[in-house]
């Protein structure tokens, strides 16, 4: 989540709820990144961040500060983890002492050692039993493209990956620089992509545009990134000093080539808490997904609209090393056999190889006026 360099503090109590609603649409408009409210006699901020969130669209909304003389650990985590997930992850944590007037006139509270406190609070609050869904995490993306790679820098890039559970995705024609069966391989952003894929770039937090411009074709036609600056934050590395910048606004601009740049990865070390980890899994799991379902579909025309009447058919795709799909022969052949077939590579003598696909199929009646099945054809 990126909150920007500078957001706005506001109290919000002497105004309505609509009037505090449109304030936060204005904040919003006005291109900050956060909201923050504070606490002291008035709304409950918990409630009343759930209710602006519900009135915006990208705005974050903070809590500047959270009394944590207001809540028991557990209760604050339940709080927290509760908005954050009605808002797709919106919302932000702020907690504090507050101060001596609030805490022990107020409230009643002793506030002899208020740092002591907030040092027993955290712990117990990070291991608040919570038995909810928890609010999806922002993952952040690799996105690698361009000229300029090395084998070196491939594998120093699909370390990298592993080590941190990012996943990576691919500009067109540049599937070769990350291995298709790397657990944290996304796909590859080229004509027709993954929705899944498109929806994860679009949700990162962070994205690490690796060597490639992100031009018209895996861009999408400019729109899966805001142009010119991005909601996520944006981390360009690109040889060429004039492209940084040029389409997109990114927040740390890195002049260096994709092979100069991979030899640092290495030094890199990665935290103990991954907390993307478990997204991250899920992008093997997409992209066998597709496999399958454009298997089926592949089926399902060609048994439909009667091309073939054969107790088998093949389906060829031309896979070269500059336009493959990365998808893997172990993806396509798990596909073919979820619709009760099989695959096998060919490779042909022009270079190249094709992924042959066998789909068993019997015909149940064929209208002979017509000379089209009349949903005559099923798999068996």
């Amino acid at each position: 989540m990126d909150i920007g360099k500078i957001g706005v503090w506001f109290f919000l109590d002497a105004m309505s709820a609509p009037e505090s609603a449109r304030f936060a649409q204005t904040v919003e408009k006005a291109g900050y990144r956060a909201l923050w409210i504070p606490e002291a006699v008035g709304r409950e901020p918990f409630p009343h961040a759930a209710y602006l969130l519900s009135h915006t669209e990208q705005l974050s909304i903070a809590t500047g500060i959270a009394n944590i003389w207001a809540r028991d650990p557990i209760t604050m985590a339940a709080a927290s983890k509760t908005v954050a997930e009605l808002s797709g992850g919106r919302f932000v944590l702020g907690i504090g002492v507050s101060h001596k007037p609030l805490v022990a006139n107020l409230r009643g509270h002793s506030y002899d050692k208020p740092y002591s406190y907030m040092k027993e609070y955290l712990p117990k609050m990070k291991s608040a039993l919570y038995r909810a869904p928890e609010p999806k995490e922002p993952v952040p993306i690799v996105i690698a493209g361009g000229s300029r790679w090395s084998e070196a820098a491939s594998d120093a890039l699909m370390r990298f990956a592993g080590r941190f559970d990012i996943p990576v995705a691919t500009s067109f024609r540049r599937t070769h620089v990350m291995d298709p069966l790397h657990p944290s391989y996304a796909g590859d952003l080229a004509s027709g992509p993954n929705p899944k894929l498109l929806a994860r770039v679009k949700a990162a937090d962070l994205v690490l545009l690796l060597g490639g411009r992100l031009g018209e074709w895996p861009s999408q036609g400019y729109t899966l990134l805001d142009v010119p600056v991005p909601k996520q934050t944006l981390i360009h590395v690109h040889p060429g000093i004039e492209e940084l910048g040029r389409v997109y606004r990114p927040h740390l601009a890195i002049h260096a080539t994709p092979t100069a740049f991979a030899a640092s990865l290495d030094q890199i070390a990665a935290p103990n808490d991954i907390r993307w980890r478990d997204e991250t899994k899920t992008a093997l799991v997409i992209r066998r997904d597709l496999a399958a379902w454009q298997v089926a579909n592949v089926a399902a025309f060609l048994i439909e609209s009667g091309l073939l009447f054969e107790e088998f058919f093949r389906a060829h795709e031309t896979i070269t090393d500059a336009e493959g799909t990365g998808l893997g022969l172990s993806i396509v052949r798990e596909a073919a056999q979820s619709q009760s077939g099989r695959a096998w590579a060919e490779h042909l003598e022009s270079g190249g190889s094709v992924f042959a696909l066998a789909l068993p199929v019997r015909r149940k009646e064929f209208d002979i006026a017509t000379g089209l099945p009349n949903h005559s054809l099923q798999r068996a």
